[in-house]
Formats: structure tokens, C-alpha cells, sequence
């Protein structure tokens, strides 16, 4: 029964170091996640930092929010690392099929001549059916070139500038995220010493006490002398 009571008292207490206190989430504000991303994954991967580090006051909860923040962009960053090759197939196919144009070129007309506009709208229709359609047809065919290993390597090295401009991205917050780590770990470091510290005092001037009270009912070795209470010693015959 001890062993399920102390079960359930742990488990309580790793449910309350996962959970954020609801003052410091409302002045913490809103996570900060894209429209694609998940609020609820991002919030249960919050608990499992919480959990792991186990924060204690303010502070700390403020550093857990950095760690789970840098984190998140971590991997967010190693995503659009993947995308890079994907990202440029589709620009490609967008700059060869001309689909990177917000408008259609208009349709040359004789001056003297007004188009009428059923037909202008008809004649813009199928032009962007054969933008699309050719954009489709690329893609198709610079996929199947990724999925070669030499179409693949070319893909990369025409997005290799924004390869290593994510890498210094991840790395610039993989650094700031360690730092974080760092000042949680010296600051708890900082805390146990002068908890130690103020221990030793309370045990040293208790046991000084004791000593300078076991001191006055101490017999001397030579009378007249004092004890180590600094009480003059009586002599054998004055006890």
C-alpha cells in the first residue's frame, strides 16, 4: 500500500512539473507556431521539456519557454531543409511555364478595334489551361530527374546557398539553446552551494554552542586554567 501511495505521489508530482502555471502561461503569450503547425503538438512537446527540467519559479519556466521555443525552430528549419529540393522543382516548373506571372499578357488587338469581352475572358481561360497543364508536364519530369541520384545532386547544388543559410540558421539557435541550458544549470548550481553553505553555518554554530555549553561543567586539567568554553576552571576541592 506504501509502495502504491508513493507511486501516485510521483506521478503527481511529474504531472505538476509538466504543466505550466496559468499566470506564467498568460504572460508567456500565444506559442509561436505557423498555420500548418500543430498547437496541441507543440504544447505536449512543452510538457516533456517541463518534465525533464523540471522548472522551479519564474525564471526558470521563462528559460523553459526559450529551450521549447529553439527547439521547435530546430526542427522546423531541418523540414525546410527537405522541402529545398521540392521548393525548386516547383520553381522551376513556375518559370519555365510562365505561371510565375500574376497576369496574362493581353491579347494584341488592332487599335481601331474593340475586343468583345466574352471572347477576351475565353481566350484568357485557355491560356492559363496550357500554363497549367505545361506546369504539370514539368514538374512530372523534374521529379522523376530527383528521383535520380545525379538529378537529385543537381537539384541540391542549385539550392545549396539556402542549405547552408538554414544550417547557420539551426546552428545560431542550437547555440542559443545550449546557452539557456548553461544558465539553468549554473544558476541551480549557484543556488545548491549557498544552500550548502547556509547549511554548514546552522550545523557549525550549533555545534559551537553545544561545545561552549559542555565546556562550562568540563573539569581542567590544570585548575586555574580556562575550558574550552573560556570558563575559568574550578579547582577539585571548589566542585
Amino acid at each position: 500500500m506504501t509502495n502504491q501511495n508513493q507511486l501516485s505521489a510521483a506521478g503527481r508530482s511529474t504531472k505538476a512539473n509538466r504543466e505550466i502555471p496559468a499566470d506564467v502561461e498568460a504572460l508567456l503569450g500565444l506559442p509561436p507556431i505557423l498555420r500548418n503547425e500543430d498547437v496541441e503538438t507543440y504544447k505536449q512537446f512543452r510538457s516533456r521539456v517541463a518534465e525533464a527540467v523540471s522548472p522551479t519559479d519564474f525564471i526558470e519556466w521563462l528559460w523553459l519557454r526559450d529551450v521549447v521555443d529553439l527547439s521547435w525552430e530546430i526542427q522546423r528549419l531541418r523540414r525546410f531543409k527537405v522541402l529545398l529540393i521540392d521548393l525548386k522543382i516547383e520553381a522551376r516548373a513556375a518559370q519555365q511555364s510562365g505561371g510565375d506571372k500574376q497576369f496574362l499578357p493581353a491579347p494584341s488587338y488592332p487599335t481601331f478595334w474593340v475586343p468583345d469581352p466574352a471572347e477576351y475572358a475565353d481566350r484568357q481561360e485557355k491560356e492559363r489551361e496550357k500554363q497549367a497543364k505545361r506546369r504539370e508536364a514539368l514538374i512530372k519530369h523534374y521529379r522523376e530527374l530527383a528521383a535520380s541520384e545525379i538529378g537529385a545532386a543537381g537539384l541540391f547544388l542549385e539550392s545549396l546557398g539556402h542549405y547552408e543559410r538554414l544550417d547557420t540558421l539551426i546552428a545560431a539557435a542550437e547555440s542559443r539553446r545550449n546557452a539557456v541550458l548553461r544558465d539553468i544549470e549554473k544558476r541551480r548550481e549557484s543556488l545548491a552551494s549557498r544552500l550548502r553553505k547556509a547549511a554548514n553555518e546552522i550545523i557549525d554554530g550549533e555545534f559551537s554552542e553545544a561545545a561552549s555549553e559542555q565546556g562550562q561543567t568540563e573539569p581542567c586539567l590544570v585548575p586555574g586554567t580556562h575550558s574550552p568554553g573560556g570558563n575559568v576552571c574550578l579547582v577539585a576541592q571548589d566542585i
